[in-house]
């Protein structure tokens, strides 16, 4: 079996014993799609069945799709009149991938293995029938785990039927740690089986349905080691039973006469959250409080003294942060899930220092009125921007003061304070002062050349013209930095720069000039070398490459007819595109025109490791990191001025 990734289809072959080695059966399409879709994949594994003399053939296949609604991974059944047919085993969207097929010989089961790219990586199974196969949806029983072992690949087992007396066993390998991991279960008879149960997380007395095989004759069920009460067989594929008092979180078992089998995952069981400590024990509106306790699941609301926190977020099953909401008041604080209610023994205490929740504008020049709101704001007795006390303030009501900016601020924190304590806003409000310009680069431009600008308080800026013709394209990149495009039309004169403060004027002109021009140029000759093929010619690839390593050396060689080219030349470039990122982009150096040796100019068909000009020199230019898709440049300016 093997797959054509530009056909986009998985083909079969058979050999019979007695043929020659180069006589095989009509090729068979195992797997193609007639629209065309990414359906072939690289990742193959084959077995037979044991029971009809080898005659059936299963095999697990992996697509291309990319949508999350596509099949990922196939199972192929193939019958011995060589009609093939495919069942799906996954989607896209669990990212299955490596998997492989065995076949149970006892009772015709199918088991399917592949990796999981969770996070973090876990190793599925899915078992069906061979006569009619069916997987249910989803990622699949877990079969193997863990937490120490995130690189687990490349799933294997024996390629020979599994038997009741064998066993299933699969390995699975981890690169990073070099470590070996299995997992090993009994093929049972009768012995029950659980596939999956719903709900997987539910309260005391709750109803959860379980669905396997060979659960006629069941005479228990037992969540983590607590018994079921009662529990009804609905069929030898499902059970319902409620969740017993005393369960706590883990395995569902199942009992017959032949054995107990227990759930591949563990079922959660909610109960009411308790409080043991909390921290801040006091604090206003808006501080943020950490909760620690137990049976954190599926809460529903954390609340200050029955007020209901503004947010909060569960960190874990013992940890809880919550915000403390607008007209909280000193009490407990409780925890409320689907079990019940927790409160803590000890009460949060809500203190009373003004506390700034938001202000608006977020900016403005002196003089500014800033709306300011939050709570506690009666009786304080100052506004302050940033250290500077405003003189010119209303308080409004308990949660409303209107400021204007002070002479003297500057950006940073609003501050209202009264007699228990001073509160700063989470944000800086911004102080729009007068810019100011103190130089820009380069001293001579054209249209559409960028030009920094250089100074302070490059707050707002709202325009930025030279010699009174405004730009169209500009970036201020900080308080002290802005780039600017020369516009069209513009002419030799002072560069200016407006915001709400006002204006600034460069001390000296922008000389204006006439825009450069730009020849482009294609390579006559392009051709890589390789050291360990020395004597290969590539000129022929569409591909430059570069490498380095301690036992091989990749060289890229381009060369430029320029002829006819005058004047001085500002800038020469070499401009690439990238078809593999690395983390070195590689060097650029001049070389000579000729095979090494010779006064016989190199051209790509005839250019090989062997024969390649020295590279020697100064290193003209190099690239650091470099990121498929991307277009990089290599400035080698200085070959030109110096030829």
């Amino acid at each position: 079996m093997w797959s054509n990734q530009n056909k986009r289809i998985t083909y079969f072959a058979v050999h019979l014993d007695n043929n020659a080695d180069t006589t095989w059966e009509p090729r068979e399409e195992a797997l193609s799609d007639p629209d065309g879709g990414s359906i072939s994949d690289n990742h193959i594994n084959l077995a037979v069945s044991g029971t009809d003399g080898g005659n059936t053939v299963f095999a697990a296949v992996k697509s291309s799709f990319t949508a999350d609604d596509k099949p990922l991974i196939y199972l192929l059944k193939r019958q011995s009149n060589g009609v093939w047919t495919n069942y799906v085993f996954a989607l896209k969207k669990q990212n299955h991938t490596r998997p492989i097929v065995l076949v149970n010989a006892y009772n015709d089961s199918i088991y399917v293995i592949a990796k999981a790219k969770t996070n973090p990586i876990k190793i599925y199974m899915k078992r069906t029938h061979a006569d009619n196969p069916n997987f249910e949806p989803g990622f699949g029983e877990l079969f193997i785990k863990s937490n120490a072992d995130d690189n687990m690949n490349d799933p294997t087992a024996t390629k020979q039927n599994v038997t009741v007396e064998s066993g299933l066993l699969a390995l699975v390998t981890d690169k990073e740690t070099k470590n070996y991991l299995h997992n090993y279960f009994e093929l049972p008879g009768d012995v029950p089986i659980i596939s999956y149960f719903t709900p997987i997380i539910g309260i005391i007395g709750s109803q959860v349905t379980i669905s396997g095989s060979n659960f006629t004759g069941t005479t228990n069920v037992s969540f983590n080691g607590a018994p079921a009460t009662s529990f009804t067989v609905d069929s030898d594929n499902q059970i319902r039973v409620n969740v017993p008092p005393g369960a706590t979180t883990g395995q569902i078992s199942l009992t017959n006469s032949d054995g107990t089998r227990f759930s591949p995952e563990d079922f959660t069981v909610i109960l009411n959250p308790e409080i043991t400590s909390f921290f801040p024990a006091n604090g206003p509106a808006t501080t943020e409080v950490t909760i620690t306790g137990s049976n954190y699941l599926q809460v529903s609301d954390v609340a200050f003294n029955g007020s209901s926190a503004s947010s909060f977020i569960v960190d874990s099953a013992t940890q809880i942060r919550a915000i403390v909401p607008l007209g909280a008041s000193t009490g407990p604080v409780s925890i409320t899930n689907s079990a019940g209610t927790g409160n803590s023994v000890d009460d949060f205490t809500l203190t009373l220092v003004p506390d700034i929740t938001s202000f608006t504008p977020s900016s403005g020049i002196i003089g500014t009125q800033i709306t300011l709101s939050g709570i506690n704001f009666i009786g304080m007795t100052d506004v302050a921007f940033n250290g500077i006390s405003v003189s010119n303030y209303i308080l409004d009501s308990d949660t409303l003061i209107y400021a204007n900016v002070p002479l003297g601020a500057s950006t940073g924190k609003i501050s209202v304070t009264n007699g228990l304590g001073m509160g700063e806003s989470v944000n800086d409000f911004t102080v729009v002062l007068l810019p100011d310009i103190t130089s820009f680069s380069p001293d001579t431009g054209y249209e559409g050349l960028e030009i920094a600008i250089t100074g302070s308080n490059f707050i707002e800026i709202s325009e930025v013209s030279f010699n009174g013709t405004s730009a169209l394209d500009y970036t201020v990149d900080s308080d002290t930095l802005i780039r600017a495009v020369v516009p069209a039309v513009a002419t030799t004169g002072l560069i200016e720069v407006i915001n709400a403060a006002g204006f600034a004027i460069s001390s000296v002109s922008l000389i204006v000039v006439d825009p450069p021009v730009v020849n482009n140029y294609i390579p006559m000759d392009d051709a890589r070398v390789w050291s360990s093929n020395p004597t290969n010619n590539y000129g022929t690839s569409s591909e430059l490459r570069i490498k380095k390593t301690t036992s091989a050396l990749l060289n890229s060689f381009l060369k430029f007819d320029v002829t006819g080219l005058g004047g001085n030349v500002n800038s020469a470039k070499i401009r690439l595109h990238v078809v593999d990122s690395s983390d070195d982009g590689g060097e650029i150096y001049l070389v000579s025109n000729n095979y090494v040796g010779t006064s016989n100019p190199w051209d790509e068909n005839g250019l090989i490791w062997d024969n390649a000009p020295d590279i020697t020199g100064t290193l003209l230019s190099s690239v650091g990191a470099i990121n498929v898709d991307e277009n990089i440049e290599f400035d080698v300016t200085s070959v030109r001025l110096s030829t």
